[in-house]
């Protein structure tokens, strides 16, 4: 039996702007990973490789089992070859989390974050991926498990010095507050790990972490006297030789019972001192009942912050979930987010933004682009190509069936005339159907999401079977009709 979701594609515009430094082509990275695929994007700061790690849900792509995947493009995000996958041998894994660190070697240092049934553990496995005399080589260096606890928002992040550091931070939760948030540091490449700082004894919602430099600057959301509270402190030196004042500045301890997701991100100007940081996170209006992406910054390394927080995006019906990271190019520094806010249709995932802001203004954020709308929970992870035909971020993002894809502003016009008919930035509704669906044109062709053709239809049904009479596998589908606009995307499901 056959389900099917179809999903009717609207040909109005998001009311956003567009932006035409983003070509409406998107490259399709790999397919059928499973709707709740874990990703993470990186890049190698000396040739401009970029990689995308998978936790890969238990979908289509290894059968009924969970497993890795690893993509690599060498062209800026032109093409992606698949350099490494891998099943679990066990079929009981939910993917939890994934992130991803690339050294200049090439070498690929993940933290991967999942859930295990049959012990009922949480677990987080710190590993690392190299290319060997014939093949990439998967290596397990250590892991955390935890059985009477659950695992939130494990992150992995190095510096760029030579030999770097890997820093991590977690949540380790237990239900009735009572939590322990780490921050931890490896100097030997993830085979150990030292404490920075761990604390406890409050109710831990979520934290994130970024370096710029030598400076480490880590934030995290709880809940403590009846309100949820947003904290962030700073770290000098790597770690050591700690600045006291810095170390526990705080930027936000906002007094609100509804405020989720923080995320920091700093440019990378000298000294330390000099660098501009921002504490994203978003807070529900309590008039309204909506929720808004709101931020704070600070112009010299965290030292001190703006006083009350700035909006960047008001009125999304669910809380605003973002990623945000910083670069430089001479002669300014510039910081980049992505953001996720709900679709106007309910169930249909998020419409995602991109938006950008210099050193020179710290609120004047340029641009406001639809990067893809009707995502099922997908936040695109901004990564960076140096010497790419022009500057600025890419993003990673997936799609309702677990379709991996990449886009970035300068990738050309025409990169595949299929594929452009396919990868349209639009809006989606919901409608259900049974095992044929009814169209609204009696000439339009059938592609899959690489592009291919699959039927050309001359009525306004299809019967799920290509031009060989066969039943057509499950995944995604897009029925176009070029001369009225017309186009329907179909999600199929075994």
């Amino acid at each position: 039996m056959i389900s099917l979701i179809c999903l009717l594609l609207i040909s109005q515009g998001p009311a956003e702007t567009s932006n035409s430094r983003w070509d409406p082509s998107d490259i399709l990275i790999e397919d059928s990973l499973g709707p709740y695929v874990a990703f993470a994007a990186d890049y190698n700061y000396t040739t401009g490789d970029i990689y995308v790690a998978c936790l890969v849900d238990s979908g289509y792509y290894f059968g009924d089992h969970p497993g890795w995947a690893i993509f690599r493009s060498q062209d800026h995000g032109l093409n992606w070859e698949r350099i490494f996958s891998s099943a679990f041998p066990q079929t009981d894994w939910d993917a939890r989390d994934i992130d991803l660190v690339v050294a200049r070697d090439d070498t690929l240092y993940v933290s991967a974050h999942a859930y295990r049934k049959s012990s009922g553990h949480d677990r987080i496995e710190y590993c690392k991926f190299y290319e060997g005399p014939s093949n990439w080589v998967y290596s397990f260096l250590n892991d955390i498990q935890l059985s009477d606890a659950e695992i939130r928002s494990p992150k992995l992040v190095r510096d760029d010095f030579e030999p770097f550091y890997l820093y991590s931070t977690f949540i380790q939760h237990y239900d009735g507050g009572n939590d322990l948030l780490y921050l931890n540091i490896s100097i030997d490449k993830l085979l150990s790990w030292g404490a920075v700082e761990f604390i406890g004894s409050v109710d831990y919602h979520d934290c994130d972490l970024t370096v710029s430099d030598s400076t480490v600057y880590w934030t995290y959301s709880f809940f403590q006297e009846g309100a949820k509270r947003i904290r962030t402190r700073v770290y000098r030196d790597r770690c050591f030789g700690l600045d006291t004042n810095a170390m526990l500045q705080t930027v936000s301890d906002t007094i609100n019972a509804n405020v989720r997701y923080p995320r920091i991100g700093a440019t990378t100007t000298l000294p330390d001192n000099g660098q501009l940081v921002y504490t994203f996170f978003s807070q529900k209006d309590s008039e309204t009942g909506n929720w808004d992406l709101l931020y704070k910054y600070s112009e010299d390394g965290g030292i001190n912050w703006t006083s009350t927080p700035d909006t960047l995006r008001k009125g999304s019906k669910s809380a605003v979930r973002s990623d945000i990271r910083g670069y430089e190019a001479e002669p300014n520094e510039y910081i980049d987010i992505t953001y996720s806010v709900t679709t106007s249709v309910p169930f249909m995932g998020y419409n995602n933004y991109f938006r950008w802001s210099s050193e020179s203004d710290p609120t004047d954020w340029h641009d406001n682009i639809n990067v893809d709308g009707g995502l099922f929970g997908s936040v695109p992870e901004l990564v960076y190509s140096p010497g790419a035909p022009g500057s600025g971020a890419g993003v990673v993002y997936n799609d309702y069936n677990g379709n991996l894809w990449f886009d970035a502003p300068w990738l050309p016009s025409g990169i595949d005339e299929e594929k452009d008919k396919v990868a349209g930035k639009i809006n989606s509704q919901i409608v259900l159907a049974g095992s044929s669906v009814e169209i609204g044109s009696a000439d339009a062709i059938v592609y899959d999401v690489t592009g291919r053709e699959i039927i050309t239809l001359n009525s306004k049904f299809w019967d799920l079977k290509d031009g060989k009479g066969e039943e057509v596998k499950a995944g995604i589908y897009f029925i176009i009709d070029e001369e009225n606009g017309y186009k329907l995307k179909l999600s199929i499901l075994k």
